[in-house]
Protein backbone atom coordinates (compact mmCIF):
# COMPACT_ATOMS: atom_id res chain seq x y z
CA UNK A 1 0.00 0.00 0.00
CA UNK A 2 1.80 3.22 -1.28
CA UNK A 3 1.85 6.12 1.38
CA UNK A 4 -1.11 8.19 -0.49
CA UNK A 5 -3.26 5.33 -0.10
CA UNK A 6 -2.63 4.89 3.78
CA UNK A 7 -2.70 8.58 4.32
CA UNK A 8 -5.81 8.45 2.19
CA UNK A 9 -7.49 5.55 4.45
CA UNK A 10 -6.25 7.18 7.71
CA UNK A 11 -8.01 10.60 6.56
CA UNK A 12 -10.73 8.98 6.02
CA UNK A 13 -11.71 7.84 9.26
CA UNK A 14 -10.21 10.62 11.62
CA UNK A 15 -12.08 13.60 9.63
CA UNK A 16 -15.64 12.34 10.85
CA UNK A 17 -13.93 11.26 14.37
CA UNK A 18 -12.98 14.97 15.17
CA UNK A 19 -16.34 16.50 13.47
CA UNK A 20 -18.55 13.64 15.51
CA UNK A 21 -16.47 14.36 19.05
CA UNK A 22 -17.47 18.28 18.09
CA UNK A 23 -21.00 18.20 17.06
CA UNK A 24 -21.62 15.40 20.23
CA UNK A 25 -20.13 18.06 22.72
CA UNK A 26 -22.50 20.98 21.05
CA UNK A 27 -25.53 18.72 21.24
CA UNK A 28 -24.33 17.69 24.93
CA UNK A 29 -24.37 21.69 25.54
CA UNK A 30 -27.65 22.78 23.60
CA UNK A 31 -29.83 19.73 25.49
CA UNK A 32 -28.17 20.48 28.69
CA UNK A 33 -28.55 24.74 28.25
CA UNK A 34 -32.00 24.69 27.09
CA UNK A 35 -33.00 22.30 29.60
CA UNK A 36 -31.75 23.75 32.45
CA UNK A 37 -32.71 27.70 31.42
CA UNK A 38 -37.26 26.09 30.74
CA UNK A 39 -37.17 23.18 32.61
CA UNK A 40 -38.96 21.41 30.00
CA UNK A 41 -37.66 19.43 26.30
CA UNK A 42 -40.35 21.26 24.36
CA UNK A 43 -38.15 24.53 22.91
CA UNK A 44 -35.40 21.56 22.68
CA UNK A 45 -37.55 19.84 20.31
CA UNK A 46 -38.61 22.73 17.94
CA UNK A 47 -34.89 23.14 18.02
CA UNK A 48 -33.99 19.75 17.08
CA UNK A 49 -36.96 19.30 14.79
CA UNK A 50 -36.21 22.32 12.51
CA UNK A 51 -32.85 21.48 12.82
CA UNK A 52 -34.02 17.78 11.71
CA UNK A 53 -35.76 19.78 8.41
CA UNK A 54 -32.26 20.67 7.79
CA UNK A 55 -31.47 16.76 6.81
CA UNK A 56 -33.90 16.35 5.16
CA UNK A 57 -33.24 19.63 2.80
CA UNK A 58 -29.28 17.92 2.92
CA UNK A 59 -30.40 14.51 1.98
CA UNK A 60 -32.37 15.89 -1.54
CA UNK A 61 -28.94 18.06 -2.50
CA UNK A 62 -26.72 15.41 -1.54
CA UNK A 63 -26.68 13.16 -4.59
CA UNK A 64 -26.68 16.17 -7.00
CA UNK A 65 -23.58 17.53 -5.50
CA UNK A 66 -22.24 14.42 -4.79
CA UNK A 67 -22.93 12.79 -8.11
CA UNK A 68 -21.82 16.10 -10.62
CA UNK A 69 -18.83 17.58 -8.40
CA UNK A 70 -15.70 16.35 -6.74
CA UNK A 71 -16.02 14.41 -3.61
CA UNK A 72 -13.43 16.20 -1.87
CA UNK A 73 -14.01 19.61 -2.44
CA UNK A 74 -17.75 19.01 -1.25
CA UNK A 75 -16.07 17.76 2.21
CA UNK A 76 -13.67 20.59 1.95
CA UNK A 77 -16.38 23.27 1.81
CA UNK A 78 -19.08 21.75 4.17
CA UNK A 79 -16.29 21.75 7.05
CA UNK A 80 -14.92 25.62 6.29
CA UNK A 81 -18.59 26.85 6.17
CA UNK A 82 -19.13 24.82 9.66
CA UNK A 83 -16.01 26.29 11.35
CA UNK A 84 -16.88 29.72 10.49
CA UNK A 85 -20.52 29.66 11.28
CA UNK A 86 -19.62 28.08 14.84
CA UNK A 87 -16.67 31.08 15.38
CA UNK A 88 -18.98 33.45 13.96
CA UNK A 89 -21.86 32.43 16.24
CA UNK A 90 -19.39 31.79 19.49
CA UNK A 91 -19.16 35.92 19.51
CA UNK A 92 -23.09 36.55 18.86
CA UNK A 93 -24.79 34.14 21.76
CA UNK A 94 -25.53 35.16 24.53
CA UNK A 95 -24.87 32.84 27.28
CA UNK A 96 -26.94 34.03 30.32
CA UNK A 97 -30.45 34.23 28.02
CA UNK A 98 -29.24 32.43 24.70
CA UNK A 99 -31.06 33.58 21.62
CA UNK A 100 -33.73 30.95 20.22
CA UNK A 101 -33.30 32.27 16.64
CA UNK A 102 -29.49 31.95 16.76
CA UNK A 103 -29.43 28.76 18.06
CA UNK A 104 -32.16 26.92 15.84
CA UNK A 105 -30.13 29.13 12.63
CA UNK A 106 -26.55 27.35 14.20
CA UNK A 107 -28.21 23.45 14.50
CA UNK A 108 -30.06 24.22 10.97
CA UNK A 109 -26.63 25.08 9.29
CA UNK A 110 -24.69 22.41 11.31
CA UNK A 111 -27.25 19.43 10.49
CA UNK A 112 -27.21 20.49 7.15
CA UNK A 113 -23.73 21.00 6.32
CA UNK A 114 -23.44 17.05 8.18
CA UNK A 115 -25.86 16.13 6.05
CA UNK A 116 -23.75 16.77 3.13
CA UNK A 117 -20.30 15.89 4.39
CA UNK A 118 -21.31 12.36 5.38
CA UNK A 119 -22.53 11.17 2.22
CA UNK A 120 -20.13 12.54 -0.04
CA UNK A 121 -17.32 10.73 2.53
CA UNK A 122 -19.35 7.51 2.20
CA UNK A 123 -18.89 8.28 -1.25
CA UNK A 124 -15.37 8.46 -1.93
CA UNK A 125 -14.69 5.26 -0.08
CA UNK A 126 -15.76 2.58 -2.59
CA UNK A 127 -13.43 4.27 -4.90
CA UNK A 128 -10.27 4.62 -3.10
CA UNK A 129 -10.56 1.17 -1.35
CA UNK A 130 -10.61 -2.18 -2.61
CA UNK A 131 -13.76 -4.06 -2.35
CA UNK A 132 -12.64 -6.90 -0.38
CA UNK A 133 -11.87 -4.42 2.23
CA UNK A 134 -14.59 -2.49 2.28
CA UNK A 135 -16.55 -3.92 4.79
CA UNK A 136 -13.52 -4.45 7.51
CA UNK A 137 -12.94 -0.27 6.68
CA UNK A 138 -16.21 0.63 7.19
CA UNK A 139 -16.58 -1.64 10.40
CA UNK A 140 -12.98 0.24 11.57
CA UNK A 141 -14.83 3.81 10.73
CA UNK A 142 -17.99 3.43 12.59
CA UNK A 143 -15.97 1.56 15.53
CA UNK A 144 -13.70 5.46 15.20
CA UNK A 145 -17.58 7.18 14.89
CA UNK A 146 -18.61 5.13 18.30
CA UNK A 147 -15.84 6.08 19.73
CA UNK A 148 -16.03 9.80 19.43
CA UNK A 149 -19.20 9.15 20.81
CA UNK A 150 -17.28 7.66 24.00
CA UNK A 151 -15.12 10.57 24.24
CA UNK A 152 -17.76 13.38 23.86
CA UNK A 153 -19.41 12.63 26.67
CA UNK A 154 -16.66 12.29 29.05
CA UNK A 155 -15.12 16.11 27.56
CA UNK A 156 -18.58 17.40 27.97
CA UNK A 157 -18.97 16.11 31.67
CA UNK A 158 -15.79 17.46 32.13
CA UNK A 159 -17.07 20.67 31.11
CA UNK A 160 -20.33 21.27 32.72
CA UNK A 161 -18.52 20.43 35.69
CA UNK A 162 -16.51 23.41 35.54
CA UNK A 163 -18.31 26.63 37.23
CA UNK A 164 -18.22 29.54 34.88
CA UNK A 165 -18.22 27.58 31.95
CA UNK A 166 -20.19 29.16 28.67
CA UNK A 167 -22.08 27.85 25.85
CA UNK A 168 -19.97 29.46 23.62
CA UNK A 169 -16.70 27.70 24.42
CA UNK A 170 -18.78 24.37 23.75
CA UNK A 171 -19.78 26.32 20.07
CA UNK A 172 -15.81 27.16 19.55
CA UNK A 173 -14.64 23.73 20.85
CA UNK A 174 -16.90 22.53 17.86
CA UNK A 175 -15.69 24.95 15.57
CA UNK A 176 -12.01 23.17 16.35
CA UNK A 177 -13.34 19.79 15.82
CA UNK A 178 -14.39 21.23 11.84
CA UNK A 179 -11.31 22.57 11.71
CA UNK A 180 -9.25 19.62 12.30
CA UNK A 181 -11.65 17.62 9.53
CA UNK A 182 -10.85 19.73 7.12
CA UNK A 183 -6.72 19.50 7.78
CA UNK A 184 -7.79 15.55 7.42
CA UNK A 185 -9.96 16.13 4.27
CA UNK A 186 -7.39 18.35 2.57
CA UNK A 187 -4.85 15.34 3.10
CA UNK A 188 -7.17 13.10 1.06
CA UNK A 189 -5.73 11.90 -2.22
CA UNK A 190 -8.52 11.86 -4.75
CA UNK A 191 -9.49 12.02 -8.43
CA UNK A 192 -13.06 11.47 -9.47
CA UNK A 193 -14.07 8.54 -11.27
CA UNK A 194 -14.39 8.99 -15.26
CA UNK A 195 -18.65 8.41 -14.52
CA UNK A 196 -18.63 11.33 -12.08
CA UNK A 197 -16.08 13.53 -14.49
CA UNK A 198 -18.31 13.11 -17.30
CA UNK A 199 -21.49 12.81 -15.09
CA UNK A 200 -24.23 14.82 -17.42
CA UNK A 201 -25.43 18.10 -15.53
CA UNK A 202 -29.25 17.68 -14.39
CA UNK A 203 -31.37 19.98 -12.70
CA UNK A 204 -32.39 19.90 -8.49
CA UNK A 205 -35.60 18.56 -9.84
CA UNK A 206 -34.76 15.79 -12.13
CA UNK A 207 -31.78 14.42 -10.36
CA UNK A 208 -34.27 13.94 -7.14
CA UNK A 209 -36.97 11.97 -9.40
CA UNK A 210 -34.51 9.62 -11.10
CA UNK A 211 -33.57 9.46 -7.39
CA UNK A 212 -36.54 8.34 -6.33
CA UNK A 213 -37.24 5.86 -9.14
CA UNK A 214 -34.27 4.38 -8.20
CA UNK A 215 -35.47 3.59 -4.87
CA UNK A 216 -38.97 2.21 -5.88
CA UNK A 217 -37.17 0.02 -8.40
CA UNK A 218 -35.39 -1.84 -5.72
CA UNK A 219 -37.50 -3.24 -3.52
CA UNK A 220 -35.00 -4.26 -0.92
CA UNK A 221 -33.48 -0.70 -0.81
CA UNK A 222 -37.00 0.69 -0.27
CA UNK A 223 -37.53 -1.60 2.52
CA UNK A 224 -34.59 -0.64 3.97
CA UNK A 225 -34.56 2.80 4.15
CA UNK A 226 -38.03 2.46 5.54
CA UNK A 227 -37.20 0.43 8.44
CA UNK A 228 -33.66 2.88 8.96
CA UNK A 229 -36.47 5.69 8.72
CA UNK A 230 -38.85 4.54 11.83
CA UNK A 231 -35.80 3.60 13.81
CA UNK A 232 -34.55 6.67 13.44
CA UNK A 233 -37.57 8.46 14.28
CA UNK A 234 -38.15 6.39 17.81
CA UNK A 235 -34.71 6.94 18.90
CA UNK A 236 -34.67 10.49 18.11
CA UNK A 237 -37.82 11.05 20.79
CA UNK A 238 -35.74 8.18 22.89
CA UNK A 239 -32.79 10.59 22.74
CA UNK A 240 -34.97 13.98 23.12
CA UNK A 241 -36.39 13.03 26.57
CA UNK A 242 -33.01 12.00 28.30
CA UNK A 243 -31.12 15.39 29.10
CA UNK A 244 -34.88 16.22 30.64
CA UNK A 245 -34.63 13.15 33.02
CA UNK A 246 -31.06 13.52 33.76
CA UNK A 247 -31.74 17.57 35.10
CA UNK A 248 -35.23 16.46 36.19
CA UNK A 249 -34.36 13.03 38.70
CA UNK A 250 -30.71 13.20 38.76
CA UNK A 251 -30.12 17.12 39.26
CA UNK A 252 -27.78 16.65 41.80
CA UNK A 253 -25.46 14.29 39.65
CA UNK A 254 -23.83 16.18 37.34
CA UNK A 255 -22.15 14.01 35.37
CA UNK A 256 -25.17 11.59 34.98
CA UNK A 257 -26.07 13.04 31.69
CA UNK A 258 -22.70 12.39 30.02
CA UNK A 259 -22.53 8.96 31.84
CA UNK A 260 -25.54 7.76 29.98
CA UNK A 261 -24.27 9.17 26.47
CA UNK A 262 -20.85 7.14 27.33
CA UNK A 263 -23.28 3.64 27.95
CA UNK A 264 -25.22 4.55 25.01
CA UNK A 265 -21.42 4.63 22.98
CA UNK A 266 -20.10 1.85 24.97
CA UNK A 267 -22.79 -0.35 22.79
CA UNK A 268 -21.89 0.89 19.53
CA UNK A 269 -18.06 0.99 20.07
CA UNK A 270 -18.68 -3.03 21.04
CA UNK A 271 -20.80 -3.36 18.17
CA UNK A 272 -18.38 -1.95 15.43
CA UNK A 273 -15.04 -3.77 16.83
CA UNK A 274 -17.17 -7.25 16.41
CA UNK A 275 -18.04 -5.69 13.19
CA UNK A 276 -14.49 -5.48 12.22
CA UNK A 277 -13.60 -9.28 13.41
CA UNK A 278 -17.05 -10.83 11.35
CA UNK A 279 -16.48 -12.28 8.13
CA UNK A 280 -19.90 -13.28 7.09
CA UNK A 281 -21.62 -10.44 4.95
CA UNK A 282 -24.24 -8.26 6.43
CA UNK A 283 -27.91 -9.40 4.94
CA UNK A 284 -31.06 -7.82 4.68
CA UNK A 285 -32.88 -10.37 6.72
CA UNK A 286 -30.16 -10.33 9.82
CA UNK A 287 -30.95 -6.44 10.39
CA UNK A 288 -34.45 -6.32 10.36
CA UNK A 289 -34.32 -8.93 13.05
CA UNK A 290 -31.55 -7.59 15.08
CA UNK A 291 -34.43 -4.57 14.78
CA UNK A 292 -37.58 -6.30 16.20
CA UNK A 293 -34.86 -7.41 18.89
CA UNK A 294 -34.20 -3.85 19.45
CA UNK A 295 -38.58 -2.92 19.40
CA UNK A 296 -38.74 -6.04 22.11
CA UNK A 297 -35.75 -4.32 24.08
CA UNK A 298 -37.44 -0.71 24.14
CA UNK A 299 -40.83 -2.28 24.84
CA UNK A 300 -39.38 -4.52 27.99
CA UNK A 301 -37.90 -1.18 29.22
Amino acid sequence: MTNHLKRTYVSLMLSPFFSQIGSAIYVLGLNWLIVKSTGTTQLLGIIEGIGGFAFLIGDLLVGLLVDQHNRKYVLIWTDIIATLVCVVSSFLINNNTPQIWLLILITFILNLMLALNYPAAKSIVPEVINGNYLQKFNALSNTFFGLANIIAPVIGGVLLAINGIDFSEFILINAASYFIALFFNLLITYQPTPSVKNHQSESFLISTISGFKYVLEHKKLLLYMTSTGIFNFVCAGFLLTTPYISSHYFSKITSSYSLFLICAAVGGLVGGLWLTVQKQKISSNRIFAEQICYGIILILG
